[in-house]
């Protein structure tokens, strides 16, 4: 069997990957829509590659596996990649990996890198195996969980909403919030103070500019405008909790409250509008995805009922 691997023909072969990615994860991958976004918004200060692995035997060649590799834009260092390697079910185990691996890595030669690092489903054995054997550890954790909302019990929390509104403090979508010539901006500023608090795989976490967070957040063909919840308080926003759709259902993106905020309940009522809007759009599946020393957050996913649903494990390598 000849491997050929080579760069990605792009926009030409964002379907072909696309198909690779949904045949590796069914309903975990990304539409060729979604990977052309991605593309056409990427920060031009960091590096990013894609590579494409093509069986050529006598036959017309086809797309069985997908690579790609480059900084990482919301926790970067210079010295340190993401690869992502991905192949179809079909082809794994016969050395499509492999190739992809060693491609990748002649690709990064140039650039000296420190570390590299890749996010593995937990629930794939292959790819942690496939790692390991190659000198990369577990660094961390972050838990999926889900929450089926058919027959979710809102009793617990009446009277929240009532409780809030007279603190001065009321919950509008992004939608609603249109009138707001500011709106943009003060989400954008919400968000990076948010982050603060995010323990994102262990990193600190760099501030993306106002037009790359509007590129990567509301501009994404995945944002929804009335899924987006934001907490208002005296016409500052003090919190938020957004959702985003793919095939399993909805996605929690973000969920926080200002630290001064906090201990009134405003995460809880924010969660609490996501799960009423899953209700309302056929009783959606609800998930979230926290790092695992997050326990603020998981304490209350749990109270809510969420579930956890395995992990995303970050393996790291260092090379140097």
């Amino acid at each position: 069997m000849n491997i050929r691997v080579r760069p990605a023909n792009l926009p030409q072969e964002y379907g072909a990957i696309a198909a690779v990615l949904e045949a590796e994860a069914p309903g975990w991958g990304a539409s060729a829509e979604e990977l052309a976004h991605e593309d056409a918004q990427r920060d031009p200060r960091y590096h990013h590659a894609t590579f494409v692995a093509e069986v050529v035997d006598g036959q017309e060649p086809g797309i069985v596996g997908v690579a790609q590799t480059g900084h990482e834009p919301l926790a970067h260092r210079d010295d340190k990649h993401l690869i992502n390697l991905r192949v179809h079910p079909d082809w794994q185990g016969r050395g499509v990996g492999k190739a992809l691996y060693a491609a990748v890595l002649d690709h990064l030669a140039p650039f000296a890198p420190y570390e590299l690092c890749a996010d593995v489903w937990q629930a794939h054995p292959r790819t942690p195996r496939f790692l390991t054997e190659r000198g990369f550890v577990e660094l961390w954790q972050r838990i999926d969980s889900y929450l089926d909302v058919a027959d979710f019990d809102f009793s617990p929390y009446a009277g929240l909403a009532d409780k809030l509104r007279e603190a001065g403090l009321e919950i509008k979508t992004y939608e609603q919030l249109g009138d707001d010539p500011k709106r943009l901006v003060k989400l954008y500023e919400l968000d990076w103070a948010l982050w603060q608090d995010v323990p994102y795989f262990g990193q600190v976490v760099v501030k993306r500019s106002l037009a790359q967070f509007a590129a990567d957040e509301v501009e994404h063909p995945k944002f929804l405008p009335d899924a987006c919840f934001i907490a208002v308080k005296a016409g500052e926003y003090i919190g938020y909790s957004n959702l985003s759709e793919f095939d399993h259902g909805l996605n929690t993106e973000m969920t926080g409250v200002l630290r001064p905020e906090r201990g009134q309940g405003v995460a809880t009522q924010l969660k609490l509008c996501g799960i009423r809007y899953a209700q309302g759009h056929g009783n959606l599946r609800l998930w979230t995805v926290n790092d695992s020393v997050n326990a603020g957050v998981i304490a209350l996913n749990q109270k809510l009922g969420f579930k956890p649903e395995g992990a995303i494990v970050r393996y790291a390598k260092i090379v140097a």
